[in-house]
Formats: structure tokens, sequence, C-alpha cells
């Protein structure tokens, strides 16, 4: 899978789109190659680029869930 550049097409996924279905698959992709060495190795070259996406995706979803629960308290 990863010489098919999962790694940097799910990183893609995770910066261009909101929607929670495919971010959901480029997090499964990203977890499944941690097991794998030259998948691990992929993901490294990308460290950098990985994590900023995965950063932003749960900072986007800590925000909208607080957002939902503040809103639901004030309703």
């Amino acid at each position: 899978m990863f010489l098919l550049g999962s790694v940097p097409a799910a990183v893609r996924v995770l910066h261009a789109t909101a929607e929670p279905s495919p971010s959901t698959m480029a997090l499964r992709i990203l977890k499944s190659v941690i097991g794998r060495a030259k998948s691990c190795a992929a993901l490294c070259e990308d460290m950098e680029e990985a994590v900023t996406a995965v950063m932003s995706k749960m900072m986007k979803a800590i925000v909208a869930t607080a957002s939902t629960a503040l809103t639901a308290t004030l309703s």
C-alpha cells in the first residue's frame, strides 16, 4: 500500500476535506502503516505534514464538539 503513495495521499485528504467519511478513511490508512517497517519509513518521510494534518483534524473535531455541547447547554 505504501508503494502506491498511500501515506501522502492520506495526508492530502486530511488537509483537503472536512467531511468525516474521507477523513476517517485517511486516518485508518495512516494507522495501518505504523506496524510495518517500510510503511512506517514512508510515514516518517512526510512526518511533519502528517502530524500537522492529523492535529489540525483533531483540533477541528474538538472545537466542533465543544461548540455543539455549548449550544446544547444554552438551548
